[in-house]
């Protein structure tokens, strides 16, 4: 099989890049920035590439998101900025392919940093080094803050090193962004979980919880725990391990493999076992249009031969022989609930069953953080913080990613790490106001 970088999107000459960017109609309300979670400034950027000014595009991204070159190659721009884009040209301006074109130009020239203040003696600690715990920690060293990443794993990046395959995200983009961040004074611990979180807020001034949400959700049905069942991130940080240090992987698919579930973490999971020479299958309980995945990245398992079957619902494992047998049901749809989905019901007598090597199980995952008797959290252990600025219920404490929204894009988590830096930047500030005025008494 090709490398995984094979499968990257073919890199823009400064030629392309000057001619695409020459589109853009410089838009005074800008659409494609609306589409933006980050609130990259767009207009600009690309046209600073037309004016072939690529470092000052750069520049431009990286004032809003740390991760510019990481997110050119995993945001969905076709459901974001670019599919904005389209509502004022018949062709959107390739916006993710320009800021991949602008990242790997300063990778390729050096890598400039953008201006900080001088220290203001206030240390931050962040407790995960993913989009979110990157990106607040980044902004908060420009703020003048020292600041001290915390990772449970033995390499940063969370998600990206460890969930998103080679095929969409080169590992050495992820790493050259982080020496990014370490650069302008971030410091990283790795091997270093945090079990006590008010203790551990106890050694700073402010904490941000960046964490993600890797604990994987139970399908719960009998023969779930059999062998040759896995759930899909833990084959992919399998593969993203072996990739890393050059050795095969411990988890052989075989011949066939089931993926059930329909995000991203199911496609990526079939696309990565279709890439090592497996047949795979997508089961999904319910219509195609429901799937939560990325477009891109279903049309992507599509043109790689991968098959789907749509409202199915696994009810049972058995083991027959060397392999697995799957019973599912077939699905009608219900009413729709509160994603907007409708509710599969299953359809008596409709059972049918399916033989496999192995099976990859990605339903969900929920929330990895474990403090809930520390801070508020909902129903599903995510926790609650104040919109505006990541605060939680905790005084100093703050947090944004997927520890709050349960999983979503990259770019949403690099907007939340910045406005929660913003909002600690804000809470600090105040605090220590208040303190002069009442001659240094909280």
């Amino acid at each position: 099989m090709s490398s995984s970088n094979d499968y990257l999107p073919k890199l823009m000459t400064p030629q392309e890049a000057v001619a695409e960017a020459s589109r853009c109609l410089g838009c005074d309300d800008a659409p494609c920035r609306q589409g933006c979670p980050a609130a990259n400034d767009i207009a600009r950027f690309i046209r600073q590439i037309a004016q072939r000014n690529f470092r000052g595009a750069i520049k431009t991204l990286r004032e809003t998101n740390v991760l510019a070159g990481t997110c050119a190659l995993i945001c969905p721009v076709g459901e974001l900025c670019e599919f904005k884009c389209g509502n004022k040209l018949e062709r959107p301006i390739a916006i993710g392919a320009l800021q991949r074109f602008v990242a790997e130009y300063e990778r390729s020239n050096g890598m400039s940093l953008l201006p900080s203040r001088l220290s203001n003696g206030h240390t931050v600690g962040v407790i995960g080094s993913g989009p979110a715990g990157l990106s607040a920690a980044f902004e908060l060293a420009r703020l003048g803050y020292s600041v001290e990443i915390h990772e449970a794993e033995n390499l940063p990046g969370g998600i990206l090193t460890y969930g998103i395959p080679a095929y969409r995200l080169d590992p050495e983009v992820v790493n050259d962004e982080i020496e990014y961040i370490k650069a302008i004074g971030v410091k990283i611990i790795t091997d270093s979980p945090v079990s006590d979180l008010f203790e551990f807020a106890a050694n700073y001034d402010s904490v941000f919880i960046g964490v993600g949400a890797y604990r994987p959700l139970s399908l719960k049905i009998k023969g779930e725990d059999l062998q040759n069942i896995y759930q899909a991130a833990v084959y992919l940080k399998d593969q993203k391990l072996a990739r890393l240090n050059g050795n095969p992987p411990s988890i052989n698919l075989g011949e066939k493999v089931i993926v059930i579930g329909g995000g991203n973490t199911a496609v990526d999971a079939a696309i990565s076992a279709r890439f090592s020479g497996t047949d795979v299958t997508i089961f999904y309980r319910r219509r195609p249009d429901d799937m939560p995945a990325f477009k891109s990245e279903i049309a992507m398992a599509k043109k790689y031969g991968i098959d789907f079957q749509f409202n199915y619902s696994p009810i049972q494992f058995l083991r027959e022989g060397n392999k697995i047998k799957a019973v599912f049901c077939k699905n009608r749809m219900g009413d729709l609930d509160r994603s907007g989905r409708p509710v599969p019901v299953p359809i008596d007598g409709s059972e049918e069953s399916f033989l496999a090597d192995n099976i990859l199980i990605a339903i969900g995952q929920g929330a990895t953080f474990n403090g809930a008797d520390l801070i508020n959290t909902d129903n599903k252990g995510l926790i609650i913080i104040d919109e505006a600025t990541g605060l939680t219920s905790a005084p100093g404490i703050f947090a944004g990613g997927d520890a709050v929204n349960g999983g979503a894009t990259a770019v949403r988590a690099v907007a939340d790490g910045r406005k929660a830096a913003l909002g600690i930047d804000n809470y600090l500030t105040n605090k220590n106001n208040n303190s002069d005025i009442h001659g240094g008494r909280e």
